[in-house]
């Protein structure tokens, strides 16, 4: 390969791939230090979160036992009836309120209303008393994890945004391959009698020096080491995290991609198909009502994983199909992949109480189970108090290398200009 490009086109395979390792890595440098600085706060986004919302977020603790889910979730239906509520929370923390989220209005009717615009209420556990709603869409001091959250997905410019950071994404995955083999030691001739265990040894003596940062070095070899190894000490995390990007922002590339390694996607319902009648999760003749719910579906979900051989964790959250008649638990078991995508679910009929449906993550294709890791790493959903350090510290490494990167491109302009500069002068001098 070498050879070949050498001798096609005048430059080597090395020379080719850093020129697009250098005009690639500039042309996704601003985009790579705006999402990763704001990924290293969205590591810590629920409780930076409560921070910047803390006179909604938190409530003084009692001695008193607070509330049952569905008693809050009564008040806060009565307080707002204009407003559909279909998920609930499981759990409640004893210092913070409980949080009941408006379900998303896929309506496309464009008729002004009167109603307050929010997407969150707030309650106290132990009073039931309605702390207060928050709008996210407003630029408000308690929304700032919001706008920031959208920075990272799309600039805060919409669809335009979000195809922008997929292509970014999709360059910035090409780049960890492209940066990983220029990290790799030059060919050099080998003595002829030299054995293939001594070769090996002196290939990685040479390749363990793009791994170290050097002491007391100048600026430009600092920037140099610390471009280099950051890269390579982050490979694993870097190559996953780009890849999920490309997933979450530039979907008509990375499914069928995704689709040709195996990927299996869930059935999309039929839109054609009878409904039944929508009925009230609070009807006392279900089964199953509001109730009894979460309890009963979190037993259900223990058992069916047990009979099918998984250790159930926790619920972590449980929705009403109110044009199914269903309800739906996610929930964790020990054998799932982080608690985002590759949790498993139960649906059971609100009427008979019979499971409908179980769906376990950790039964999916190998594929999806991939998607499942990377999905995880990049929204840090994992029950494991390091990783989102380790998530934060990442995204600061990767925008110490987008610095680095540029300042080593800018240096090597200057000396490229003085190189040129001098071969003209050169030039001159011989025509005189």
């Amino acid at each position: 390969m070498k050879n070949y490009f050498k001798g096609s086109i005048g430059v080597t395979a090395r020379q080719f791939n850093l020129w697009i390792h250098r005009y690639v890595g500039l042309g996704t440098a601003v985009f790579l230090l705006i999402t990763a600085l704001t990924g290293a706060l969205l590591a810590f986004e629920e409780p930076l979160d409560n921070w910047f919302n803390h006179k909604l977020a938190y409530v003084e603790p009692q001695t008193s036992q607070p509330l049952s889910i569905a008693q809050l979730h009564d008040q806060v239906v009565a307080t707002f009836p204009q407003k559909k509520f279909s998920s609930m929370p499981v759990e409640i923390e004893s210092n913070h309120a409980v949080v009941f989220n408006v379900d998303r209005d896929r309506s496309k009717s464009t008729q002004p209303t009167n109603t307050p615009t929010f997407q969150q209420v707030f309650v106290n556990p132990y009073t039931g008393d309605i702390i207060g709603t928050r709008d996210r869409e407003q630029w408000a001091w308690q929304n700032t994890m919001w706008k920031v959250f959208w920075l990272h997905r799309n600039l805060l410019m919409g669809d335009i945004g979000q195809t922008i950071l997929g292509i970014a994404g999709l360059l910035w995955t090409l780049n960890c391959f492209v940066g990983l083999y220029l990290t790799l030691p030059r060919a050099r001739k080998q003595a002829a009698n030299a054995s293939l265990p001594t070769r090996s040894r002196s290939w990685l003596q040479q390749w363990s020096r793009a791994w170290t940062v050097r002491r007391f070095s100048s600026w430009f070899k600092l920037n140099y080491d610390l471009h280099h190894a950051l890269g390579l000490w982050f490979w694993l995390l870097a190559l996953p995290i780009a890849w999920a990007s490309v997933g979450f922002n530039l979907k008509p590339v990375y499914q069928p991609v995704m689709a040709l390694m195996g990927a299996q996607n869930a059935p999309k319902p039929k839109t054609d198909a009878p409904r039944p009648q929508q009925i009230s999760m609070t009807d006392h003749t279900l089964a199953i009502n509001k109730y009894q719910a979460i309890d009963t579906l979190t037993t259900m979900a223990q058992r069916q994983a047990q009979a099918d051989g998984l250790h159930f964790v926790r619920p972590l959250g449980i929705r009403w199909q109110a044009e199914d008649g269903a309800w739906q638990l996610r929930f964790k078991t020990a054998e799932d992949i982080g608690n985002g995508r590759g949790a498993s679910s139960i649906t059971v009929n609100a009427q008979t109480g019979a499971v409908s449906k179980t769906n376990y993550g950790a039964r999916a294709a190998a594929v999806n189970k991939a998607e499942h890791w990377w999905y995880a790493l990049h929204r840090a959903h994992f029950d494991n108090r390091w990783y989102p350090i380790l998530l934060a510290v990442f995204g600061i490494a990767t925008a110490v290398m987008c610095v680095t990167g540029v300042y080593l491109w800018w240096r090597g302009r200057q000396a490229r200009q003085k190189q040129r500069a001098k071969q003209q002068a050169k030039s001159l001098q011989m025509r005189a």
